[in-house]
C-alpha cells in the first residue's frame, strides 16, 4: 500500500492523485496533460516498433528508427525550453553532434535503400520502403 496505513487509507490516497492528474482538486492540470502526452508518444512508439518488426526486415528497420531518436531528441530539446516549455533555441557542442550523426545517416539509410533495392528485393506500397 505503499505510504497508506489501511485500504481506505489508500482508496483515499488513490483518489486524491487521480483528482489531481486530471486537474481537480486545486491541482494543476500541467501534470496531467503532459503525462497523457508522453503516455501517446510512448504507446504510439511502441505501436511503431511493432509495426517495423512485423512488416519490415525484422530488427534492422527497428534500429534505424531507434537509432535516430537520439539525435532527434538532442535537437528538438536544443530549440524549446522544458520549465517553462516554449521556443528557446540554444546551441551547444551536444547540437553539433546530433547535426554530425544525422549528417551520417541520413545518406547511409538512402544506401541501405538503394542497396536493398539493387539485391533485387522488390519494396511495395506508397512509402516506397517496408512493405513486401
Amino acid at each position: 500500500f505503499g505510504m497508506a496505513r489501511n485500504p481506505d487509507d489508500f482508496v483515499k490516497r488513490w483518489w486524491l492523485s487521480l483528482s489531481c492528474f486530471v486537474g481537480s482538486n486545486h491541482c494543476s492540470a500541467r501534470p496531467g496533460i503532459s503525462g497523457t502526452i508522453f503516455l501517446l508518444a510512448f504507446l504510439s512508439e511502441n505501436y511503431m516498433t511493432c509495426y517495423l518488426l512485423r512488416y519490415c526486415e525484422g530488427a534492422t528497420y527497428v534500429a534505424i528508427a531507434q537509432a535516430f531518436r537520439t539525435p532527434l531528441s538532442a535537437l528538438f530539446w536544443t530549440l524549446f525550453n522544458e520549465h517553462p516549455f516554449g521556443w528557446h533555441p540554444h546551441a551547444t557542442k551536444a547540437t553539433w553532434f546530433s547535426f554530425g550523426a544525422l549528417v551520417v545517416m541520413i545518406p547511409a539509410l538512402y544506401f541501405y535503400e538503394w542497396a536493398g533495392q539493387r539485391r533485387g528485393k522488390k519494396y511495395k506500397g506508397r512509402f516506397g520502403f517496408c512493405l513486401k
